[in-house]
């Protein structure tokens, strides 16, 4: 009996053996892109409910051993729409995955242009694309991401074509460099202008480093915060590194065109307060004399009598009110993109040019800049590339702005209550010979609000010479 009862089991025991061993099969296929058909290598390819689970090779390739006939394989890959298929009684499943803009969200390139997910990082990271920064384009990248980056600091400095000062979490060192190291597709530049000034007499601020890129040309721009995360880049990265990838050409068959403008006007957001009651004078007076003459309103109330004007006139002595608003004018600027993009099944390939047109809120100021780029990637093999980009810059910039006591600005607030902005447009002197012209001053023939020969600062002049 006890024999039997074994022998049964013994049977029960080796037909389940069988039974297992028949449903165990491999499951095999191919994992592309459903845009492109372009292989996807290192997808996930999981047993649902398992953890059972392989990824595809340089390939796209992907094999994998299932148990049953209700199994269901999940295929999930960074920046696509995840997908579910029922193996069923198939051996061979091949998958096109569609790309999925939403997953990438969350996506940001890191050091060495290495993309990741944001969750899985341990440190800060902030990514901004195109659309976010270029809707309204500038001529310096930098400004265009004020506002939107927590822990950055951008301070414009300078006028028209001048840098800007970037810190991230405030500044590091009391003597030391505080901006943040700028990187370009990998390649580190140098900073651009916003720490130089020439002597203390005459400080002008100067342009270069992310104030040349072209903001057409910008994929996406990262800032790395912190010492863990900028310390690939060495000591140079101490104070954060502003990470900036550029566009590449799609892969698509036939050619890619496209064409931007961008037009925007700007005006000056606000003056000083000024008094309105006392005119050009001193202690008390106007003055009496046209060579003693300074640009100084402690004058007397302004009346609307007749006194010297500086032309050597005798004008109504009035209030000018509008005399700072009217030295400003109205800024254009005009940025236009056309953009050729050509690609195939291994490489592609992207040119742009971009000019620039614009003109300051300081008359005489204006800027003219021509960007060429080209850029190029190409797989040599599946595990290798090349990509190769060539930049040409040209920059024309009339009157930079000087800053500080010697700025033109100085001149522009300081100027009498009483003083017409517009008198002074006529700057010079038809008859320089004619007038006792002090000692010491080299532009003769310069007409100040300060009188005739005196060349304390005409706006105009300054601008314009």
């Amino acid at each position: 009996m006890i024999q039997n009862v074994l022998k049964l089991m013994l049977v029960v025991f080796v037909f389940c053996g069988f039974n297992m061993q028949a449903q165990t099969t491999t499951v095999s296929g191919t994992i592309t892109d459903a845009s492109d058909g372009a292989p996807l290598p290192g997808v996930n390819v999981v047993v649902k409910g398992t953890t059972t689970g392989v990824s595809s090779d340089f390939d796209g390739n992907y094999s994998i051993e299932v148990s049953g006939s209700d199994v269901v394989l999940q295929f999930s890959f960074l920046g696509y729409t995840s997908r579910e298929v029922a193996v069923g009684s198939d051996t061979t499943i091949d998958v096109a995955l569609e790309p999925s803009a939403e997953s990438l969200d969350e996506v940001v390139v890191t050091a060495l242009g290495v993309s990741r997910e944001k969750k899985a990082l341990g440190y800060s990271v902030t990514e901004l694309q195109s659309d976010e920064f270029d809707k309204v384009k500038g001529a310096n990248v930098a400004n265009s991401l004020v506002g939107k980056i927590a822990g950055v600091n951008i301070n414009e400095s300078g006028g028209l074509g001048s840098g800007s000062r970037i810190t991230i979490r405030g500044n590091n060192s009391i003597t030391g460099d505080n901006q943040a190291l700028i990187v370009v597709d990998g390649v580190p530049i140098n900073a651009d202008g916003a720490d130089s000034g020439g002597s203390v007499y005459s400080s002008t601020v100067t342009g270069g480093g992310i104030s040349d890129i072209n903001p057409d040309d910008i994929e996406s721009i990262s800032v790395l915060k912190g010492p863990n995360a900028s310390a690939l880049y060495g000591s140079r990265a101490a104070n954060g590194v502003i990470l900036i990838t550029t566009k590449v050409g799609t892969r698509d068959k036939g050619l890619g065109i496209s064409v931007n403008s961008n037009l925007v006007a700007g005006k000056h957001m606000f003056l000083p307060d000024y008094q309105n009651v006392y005119g050009q004078g001193t202690n008390g007076e106007p003055y009496q004399d046209l060579n003693a003459m300074g640009g100084s309103s402690w004058g007397k109330i302004m009346d609307g009598s007749d006194q010297l004007y500086y032309t050597g006139e005798q004008r109504p002595y009035t209030s000018q009110s509008g005399n700072i608003d009217d030295f400003f004018q109205t800024a254009f600027q005009s940025i236009n993109t056309l953009g050729l993009s050509k690609g195939g099944e291994n490489y592609s390939t992207r040119f742009s040019y971009t000019n620039n047109s614009t003109t300051s809120v300081l008359p005489g100021s204006n800027l003219l800049s021509h960007n060429f780029n080209i850029r190029s990637v190409i797989d040599l093999t599946d595990k290798l590339k090349f990509d190769g980009k060539a930049t040409y810059f040209t920059q024309e910039l009339n009157n930079r702005v000087n800053l500080g006591s010697e700025g033109v600005l100085a001149y522009v607030y300081n100027m009498p209550r009483n003083v017409s902005i517009r008198d002074l447009k006529k700057y010079q002197m038809d008859n320089p010979s004619n007038y006792d012209i002090p000692a010491g001053i080299n532009d003769y023939d310069v007409i100040s609000y300060a009188g005739k020969g005196k060349s304390l600062g005409n706006p105009y002049w300054i601008q314009e010479h």
